[in-house]
């Protein structure tokens, strides 16, 4: 029951985007033209009727094939469609137009069950006639101002009972950016094994540049996710207050790439066996890229195989092109405070790193042929600071015994290392290593 509830929930979802895209014209007589651009997404119109109340559609999923190239022509992705089981999906669309006003309900009217039971049959087709998932979207015409909702969800279907509250999204599309909120209160499946997944206090907020659709900056934040699978792996896992954020800015065609990630708290319980990390920090940056190389290797990147991305010539040749002698790429923080291992408590670490290039010509193809080459080239520098709990820990793992053959400095109970390479010289606290 669980993958076929999730699976009605992604098509909803991805139907969704069909219909805001859509939805700007979908008033009277423009109505037929939008329902005719349905069929280059792989949707043919079923049934149409015309009430008092609105339009009323059923709308038909019948090229698979289609629906995955509208939103990435990837062939990774375009497999996972041709192996999906969303073909026969049809989608109920309610729409009511009231002045620049376009509303519109969509909800699933039949899925593809496959080799299912009766009783799931029995089930789906149940949440099928209730509506159980059904999604809500307004949209100003003139404004091009969207909001809407997932409707709250609370039902129990044989061992598993699903809960959904407070899932909203709002936004403003413009011609040169779109401009995206979500907002998730509450999901909660579980079943009578007291296996679950519960997600609380989800928010969004996006700004995507309006002609190659890239993230220019956004922040997403989480509560609370927790993990439960007491029986099949005695597995518990919980995560609390992680936040994200994505910044792209582009000048005189270089683009800089700016990401973070915040967690308060992790914690775990596999076969009794207790893991626990206290406020990990990660900011990276990458920046300098040639911003229409980078394009260009995306579209490339989206009709070649994944193996071939980086030993084809022509893919070889964009990659060349992206890097310039201005790219840099920057850990500017990562860091653990605290952390439970094996039942043993320690204080943690803090890193950063920043590397730049001297020489950019052919370098993936050196990095191909000799990787060693590049190091002439390459200008790093590096602090790491060890507690001194983790460094005794590490000595005991025959990997990271050299460590102990590096001199470090003792700072505040922290054994520090302060790295830098240069025209192929390398330097540990300011002792030559090579």
């Amino acid at each position: 029951m669980n993958t076929k509830v999730l699976s009605l929930v992604g098509g909803v979802a991805v139907t969704s985007g069909l219909l805001y895209f859509g939805s700007q014209k979908l008033i009277s007589n423009e109505i037929n033209e939008q329902i005719t651009h349905l069929n280059d997404y792989g949707f043919a119109v079923e049934k149409r009727t015309k009430d008092a109340n609105g339009e009323h559609f059923i709308i038909a999923l019948e090229d698979v094939q289609k629906l995955a190239q509208s939103f990435s022509q990837n062939k990774a992705t375009k497999r996972i469609f041709q192996d999906s089981t969303l073909k026969g999906t049809k989608l109920g669309v309610d729409v009511v137009t009231s002045g620049i006003t376009v509303s519109a309900d969509i909800y699933p009217v039949a899925v593809p069950t496959g080799d299912a039971t009766e009783e799931k049959k029995k089930d789906i087709s149940d949440w099928l006639a209730k509506k159980v998932i059904t999604l809500h979207v307004d949209y100003n015409t003139l404004t091009d101002h969207f909001d809407g909702n997932l409707k709250d969800i609370d039902e129990t279907r044989g061992e598993t009972t699903i809960k959904l509250d407070g899932c909203t999204f709002a936004g403003d599309n413009k011609a040169d950016k779109l401009a995206v909120n979500y907002q998730l209160h509450d999901f909660n499946m579980s079943d009578v094994q007291k296996q679950y997944v519960n997600l609380h206090g989800v928010t969004s907020d996006m700004v995507y540049e309006g002609e190659n659709g890239y993230i220019q900056n956004g922040t997403t934040s989480v509560k609370e996710l927790t993990i439960s699978v007491p029986q099949r792996l005695s597995m518990y896992a919980q995560m609390k207050d992680l936040d994200f954020k994505v910044n792209t800015k582009v000048d005189n065609k270089l683009l800089s790439y700016i990401a973070s990630m915040d967690m308060s708290h992790f914690s775990a319980d596999i076969f009794s066996d207790k893991t626990e990390l206290d406020n990990f920090k990660i900011n990276y940056e990458f920046a300098g890229m040639n911003v229409d190389a980078m394009l260009e290797f995306i579209k490339y990147s989206q009709t070649t195989e994944p193996e071939e991305l980086y030993t084809d010539p022509k893919g070889l040749a964009i990659l060349e092109k992206m890097i310039t002698k201005e790219t840099q790429i920057n850990i500017n923080t990562l860091s653990l405070d605290e952390m439970v291992l094996h039942g043993q408590k320690f204080k943690g670490f803090a890193a950063d790193l920043h590397i730049s290039l001297d020489e950019t010509k052919d370098l993936f193809t050196k990095l191909r042929s000799n990787p060693m080459s590049v190091i002439p080239n390459l200008n790093v520098a590096s602090k790491i600071k060890l507690s001194a709990e983790l460094f005794e820990m590490l000595q005991q793992n025959p990997r990271a015994r050299m460590l102990s053959m590096i001199p470090a400095k003792d700072e505040g109970g922290y054994k520090t290392y302060n790295l830098e390479l240069e025209k192929g010289h390398l330097k540990v606290n300011d002792q030559p290593m090579m």
